[in-house]
Formats: structure tokens, sequence, C-alpha cells
């Protein structure tokens, strides 16, 4: 077991729906350099 396993449990969504290969997903990503967002 990895050291980071329960403590990353706390952050961990459990409200996901299910999924399956083919499923269009949306993904958002916030990318930070430095100070620009």
């Amino acid at each position: 077991m990895h050291p980071f396993s329960e403590t990353q449990k706390q952050w961990l969504r459990t409200d996901i729906p299910p999924f399956r290969a083919g499923d269009t997903l949306r993904v958002n990503v916030r990318v930070r350099e430095g100070d620009k967002e």
C-alpha cells in the first residue's frame, strides 16, 4: 500500500457516474504557470 493512499482518499470524489469505453467525457483542467493562469 502506498503511504499516501489514506491521505488521498479524502480528496477523491464519490459522485462520479459509471462510464464505459467509447463514452464522451468532459475534462476541466486549469493550467497555472507562475502567476499566470
